[in-house]
């Protein structure tokens, strides 16, 4: 019932049938009783010692249009009701059984309209005041918008949106009123435009989109709604434009702590995916993560096998670690030549030593270079080659 100022009873009768008294009773928007709000119907109830809605029920806007009709009985909603827009064209036409939730109970078939024109715009199916059953909405030119099936208020089974032009827009599935498995979205010429998997509402699998030629247009992966994997994106003549590894992106996250809480395992994990792709980036990550103990005991070989990967790519920086990580080797053998001494043997393994030490020059020297090579900024690079190189040729 609507807030009012004035409530005033004009007409007074009783109910030979029922032996009831009747009463009809009006509602204004104001004092000056100019504006109805609502006519409706009461009858007494001696049982409850109280009056209740029966019968006719009319309610108005603002601007004197009517807003609705329809019938009670002993306060309840029974039967047709019509509802309007305050421009008197017809908003819903169905039927109301009862109460629930506090609301009105919405009971079988139902139509709505548009405001303006008029026209059908949806046919709704009700039980117990939840969409149940069959749903159609529709164009402002009457070609179907969507179709579909709800139960207990929750869309359920395939659903298909079209077009104004009458064409397939999207396909869809639900179940329990989530969306389950694939999702088809078409452009107006037919061509499909994007396909996505869903599981239990999420994001979860490949999604593809593409251009209106056809043509690729982008394909990335979701996991539980969290995008995975390598994002591409090309352009209309199918060239790859661009390239994000999600996996990667998240690993370092995990690694160093940003916006999530530092994990070394989630990192290794989402790093070895992205590595395993042949991601140079990845590979390098992993070099680093091993041979600095990030989580875990150094470990020189592993290092060693993914700055190579890295290296192997062009990928300089990875060059230049694999290079150092191989000279720091020389620190044992260093240690062990400054403990010597001055024994016919301990000389024997000094010379053995100078030796290996010269040999993990030779191996450290070819990373340093291609370092070099592709990227002569690197701070004291040349002058560490160069020492090498004048090591190696002194021996």
């Amino acid at each position: 019932m609507k807030n009012t100022i004035l409530i005033l009873a004009l007409v007074l009768f009783y109910n030979l049938c029922y032996s009831q008294e009747i009463r009809e009773l009006k509602m204004y928007y104001d004092e000056n009783k100019a504006r109805l709000s609502q006519v409706w119907r009461e009858i007494y109830s001696p049982n409850d010692n109280e009056y209740k809605y029966h019968g006719e029920c009319k309610e108005y806007h603002t601007n004197g249009q009517l807003e609705s009709i329809g019938n009670f009985e002993y306060d309840m909603p029974l039967g047709i009701w019509k509802n309007y827009y305050d421009n008197g064209n017809l908003e819903s036409v169905g039927e109301y059984y009862g109460w629930r939730k506090m609301a009105k109970n919405k009971k079988g078939e139902w139509k709505f309209y548009y405001k303006k024109s008029g026209k059908l715009k949806s046919i709704e199916n009700y039980v117990n005041n939840n969409l149940d059953g069959k749903f159609i909405k529709y164009h402002e030119n009457s070609q179907v918008d969507i179709e579909g099936f709800y139960r207990n208020g929750k869309p359920e089974g395939k659903a298909t949106s079209y077009h104004i032009n009458g064409k397939i827009k999207g396909k869809y599935s639900y179940v329990n009123g989530k969306e389950e498995g694939l999702r088809e979205i078409y452009y107006e010429n037919g061509q499909l435009e994007s396909e996505t998997l869903y599981l239990n509402g999420e994001l979860h699998g490949s999604s593809k989109e593409y251009f209106k030629n056809g043509q690729l247009q982008t394909e990335y992966s979701y996991l539980n709604g969290q995008l995975v994997g390598v994002y591409k994106k090309y352009s209309e003549i199918g060239k790859l434009i661009s390239e994000r590894d999600f996996d990667l992106e998240k690993g370092k996250d995990y690694l160093v702590g940003n916006k999530v809480e530092k994990n070394y395992y989630k990192a290794k994990k989402l790093i070895l995916k992205s590595a395993n792709r042949e991601n140079v980036d990845a590979m390098y990550c992993l070099g680093l993560i091993y041979a600095e103990g990030m989580g875990e005991e150094k470990n020189y070989e592993i290092a060693y096998k993914w700055y190579e990967k890295s290296c192997n790519e062009n990928y300089y920086v990875a060059c230049l670690n694999l290079g150092i990580l191989i000279l720091s080797k020389q620190d044992s053998i260093i240690e062990e030549m400054n403990s010597t001494g001055t024994t016919e043997a301990d000389n024997k393994r000094y010379d053995e030593l100078i030796n290996d030490r010269l040999n993990v020059y030779k191996e450290a020297l070819p990373f340093l270079e291609k370092a070099f090579l592709g990227n002569n900024s690197f701070e004291g690079l040349e002058d560490t080659i160069n020492t090498l190189k004048s090591h190696i040729k002194k021996n």
